[in-house]
């Protein structure tokens, strides 16, 4: 009889061989899935360290797709420069402060915990209790994050607003019929009924929680 367990501790990562695809479509996917990456993993490396990144890469069909930080005409003349002796090699270059860089650094971060929200409200879904809704307002406020809770409330806040703008579609749409037209249905909406109060305000209703 075959030990699954002692079958399943030999599975692991495997080495993998680094050869040419053979397979074209298999080729070009690859190409396409590789060179994005590069190009992401050298910007992240020109923001963090104000370093200088050129790179060209060559699809299967022979097509270049450069990629350069600050941009590759100066990068090839510092590197011409550098080996014409033309400049001393111990040269250092100053990092260059630049705020939409700043800017790029804070809206990955904010996307990355835009992702940890989805993720966590997709594994509350699958959660036996958790009613099989998955709606966002439906998410546990006390386990939220700072940035995640205020994310949660500002999309209240728009859930809120468009509501009234539907209510105030909707009871303009009731008030345009004929007049003298008989009518024996109730209206749509009973604006004596609805009662949209404000919300609170987002530093007020943060202050509620301790992180």
């Amino acid at each position: 009889m075959i030990n699954k367990n002692a079958e399943k501790k030999r599975m692991g990562r495997k080495k993998i061989d680094i050869k040419l695809i053979e397979n074209k479509n298999n080729l070009q996917v690859t190409f396409s899935k590789r060179r994005n990456g590069l190009s992401r993993k050298a910007f992240d490396l020109c923001i963090k360290y104000g370093t200088s990144i050129a790179i060209l890469a060559f699809s299967p069909a022979g097509r270049p797709y450069p990629f350069a930080h600050p941009d590759i005409d100066s990068i090839i003349h510092r590197f011409i420069r550098t080996h014409n002796n033309e400049e001393p090699s111990n040269v250092h270059y100053p990092h260059v402060h630049n705020p939409l860089m700043d800017e790029y650094s804070r809206l990955v971060k904010e996307l990355e915990e835009e992702k940890k929200l989805s993720l966590a409200l997709a594994q509350r879904k699958k959660m036996p209790n958790s009613g099989g809704s998955g709606f966002w307002w439906d998410a546990e406020v006390g386990s939220l994050g700072s940035h995640e809770l205020t994310s949660w409330v500002e999309s209240v806040e728009r859930l809120r607003e468009n509501v009234a703008k539907r209510v105030g579609e909707v009871q303009k749409g009731s008030n345009q019929v004929e007049v003298g037209a008989p009518s024996s249905s109730p209206p749509l909406v009973d604006s004596d009924t609805i009662n949209l109060a404000p919300l609170p305000e987002s530093i007020d209703f943060l202050e509620h929680y301790q992180f």
